[in-house]
């Protein structure tokens, strides 16, 4: 939407950059130019009395001062984009929220089922791989039968911490619900897999708020292979964690 509106504008103003600026985002079109430039910024919803925060606002970057018809023309023009920004914002912020588990703030089932297809396609694409691990916590339902929901609440959140320690740019989590999480990782090699599933167990065993519940962790991993598809993947990984539990629970088992 803002690069359509940067090009039709281009044609009508001496225009150079275009910018969104809001509290989660800031968006630029166009290339700066001018040694000494004119700048004009207007609100998206000056009208919202109930905004909070900073207002989105949009940034008009251009080459000289307007004249007075050219900065009407502006605000007739900036009056007509400013409900389809906000509109298309509003629903990205949607967007997001649907895909997120709103205790943990990690990525729901739906989120990993999108995400895992999207690997499952590029693995094709470029003939590579991706890895994946199937965590359960250990005497998570300890926690809940013996201290009620809050703190079991606290548990997950301590383990999202342990998580988010635990994975770098690459590697993303996923909550399935209740005490059941993934991690999709960007990688060819197994050991990558091993070594990102040790240290969720070394922060774990760690974490004091697990230690006074006595929750550990059981993961199951594994890595695509070709001519898979992504329900098998995950089922060689589950089978995996099946494994761990039936051994005694806190450990891992790559398969």
């Amino acid at each position: 939407l803002l690069t359509v509106f940067h090009s039709y504008m281009q044609q009508a103003l001496p225009l150079e950059v275009l910018s969104l600026i809001s509290e989660d985002r800031s968006l630029n079109r166009g290339t700066a130019r001018s040694t000494k430039p004119h700048e004009l910024s207007f609100l998206l919803n000056s009208n919202d009395s109930k905004q909070v925060g900073v207002i989105p606002t949009l940034k008009y970057r251009l080459s000289r001062r307007l004249s007075l018809a050219e900065k009407s023309l502006l605000e007739k023009l900036h009056d007509t984009i400013s409900h389809p920004v906000l509109h298309a914002m509003r629903f990205s912020k949607l967007s997001q929220l649907a895909s997120k588990d709103a205790l943990t703030g990690l990525g729901n089932r739906s989120a990993f089922d999108e995400h895992c297809l999207l690997m499952q396609q590029a693995s094709e694409r470029k003939q590579s791989h991706y890895g994946l691990l199937v965590l359960d916590l250990d005497n998570f339902k300890a926690v809940n039968d013996g201290f009620g929901h809050d703190e079991g609440d606290n548990v997950l959140t301590a383990f999202t911490t342990v998580l988010n320690n635990s994975l770098r740019a690459n590697e993303k989590a996923y909550r399935f619900g209740g005490d059941e999480f993934c991690c999709l990782l960007e990688t060819d090699e197994h050991n990558t897999i091993n070594i990102v599933a040790q240290r969720i167990l070394q922060n774990a065993a760690n974490n004091l708020l697990l230690q006074r519940h006595a929750v550990t962790v059981s993961i199951g991993g594994t890595l695509s292979l070709d001519q898979e598809n992504r329900f098998t993947t995950f089922k060689r990984a589950d089978k995996a964690l099946y494994e761990v539990k039936q051994q005694g629970k806190h450990g891992y088992l790559f398969r």
